[in-house]
């Protein structure tokens, strides 16, 4: 995880009492004024002495979200299609590869053909004509979910399809054409859509809380953050930027 550095856009600048030779320097977070006072205006002295009661005033708690949402609910570029005998895992079921993509591409002739080279044929035809990837699964202690296969050939494989039609793409991009790079950005989407939904379904969402240590009072909190890096999932966009160095104890302490 990257490293998270105490950052401030207010002046630091000390006063300096006369009488005692002690320097005060102070914050306002949260609407909490946070005041330090130390015996030298050295900029990193001033620095550590306010964190360290950044941190003797404020906690954050990270834990798992307790009940988040699937992103599958989402409004989601791709659809996924698969079949597995223990999980749903997207919005929609197939029953048999072979007969859904001869359904998908409206297959009159040649049906019934249940051959390992007959499901090779339905999908590059399938790929040609939607815009598509495959979608493997891992399934040991948990499942993991990917648009490429996993090494192990004994706990994983194929579980089905994340697609979209290139009709519905023109139009919602208001092309006449499906360009090659509006197609690979579609499929860039996808690959990003596959995985937030694995981030939730290996567990990996999560929910913080900002409380004052000297009153316990709750200041703020929110869940729905997919990914545990909080520059990225965007948890740290929800803190003041002199709090955001607090992420990185508190990830490292994931309440369970």
């Amino acid at each position: 995880m990257k490293k998270f550095k105490f950052e401030t856009d207010q002046d630091l600048t000390p006063t300096h009492n006369m009488a005692n030779g002690l320097f005060t320097t102070s914050l306002i977070i949260q609407d909490r004024l946070i005041k330090v006072t130390t015996d030298t205006a050295d900029p990193e002295q001033i620095e550590a002495a306010l964190i360290e009661e950044i941190k003797r005033r404020f906690r954050v708690t990270i834990r798992h979200a307790s009940d988040p949402e699937s992103p599958r609910e989402w409004c989601n570029i791709g659809e996924m299609a698969t079949k597995h005998s223990e999980y749903t895992l997207g919005e929609v079921e197939i029953d048999d590869p072979i007969e859904w993509l001869e359904g998908m591409l409206n297959k009159g002739e040649n049906k019934w053909i249940y051959t390992q080279d007959r499901l090779v044929e339905l999908e590059e035809e399938f790929f040609d004509k939607f815009i598509a990837l495959p979608l493997y699964l891992y399934d040991h202690s948990g499942i993991t979910i990917s648009t490429t296969p996993f090494g192990c050939r004994w706990d994983s494989g194929k579980v089905g399809y994340i697609y979209a039609r290139k009709s519905d793409i023109r139009k919602e991009y208001g092309r006449k054409r499906m360009s090659n790079k509006l197609h690979n950005h579609i499929l860039d989407i996808m690959r990003a859509e596959v995985k937030t939904f694995d981030l939730f379904i290996r567990g990996e969402v999560y929910a913080f809380e900002i409380r004052d240590n000297d009153t316990d009072e709750f200041i703020d909190g929110c869940s729905g953050f997919y990914g545990s890096d909080p520059l990225e999932n965007g948890m740290a966009d929800h803190f003041e930027k002199e709090l955001v160095f607090l992420l990185e104890d508190a990830m490292e302490n994931i309440v369970y």
